[in-house]
């Protein structure tokens, strides 16, 4: 596959959504450590310059949250 990139989004999330609109879905590396618990909604903390230990795909967003 020649269309792959790798880039930052740390806190340019309106970049990110732009990009999943007009291209499609992401892969996106992220820290689960706290995720053990997690039962629904928007994971609103734990944000920052952490190790990655999972990987998800953002596929669509709402931004009434």
């Amino acid at each position: 596959v020649n269309n792959c990139s790798c880039r930052s989004y740390v806190n340019k999330e309106e970049s990110l959504l732009l990009y999943l609109s007009n291209v499609g879905p992401v892969a996106v590396s992220v820290d689960a450590t706290m995720w053990n618990n997690y039962q629904g909604g928007i994971i609103q903390h734990h944000c920052g310059e952490v190790v990655s230990n999972h990987a998800v795909m953002i596929v669509g967003y709402d931004l009434t949250g």
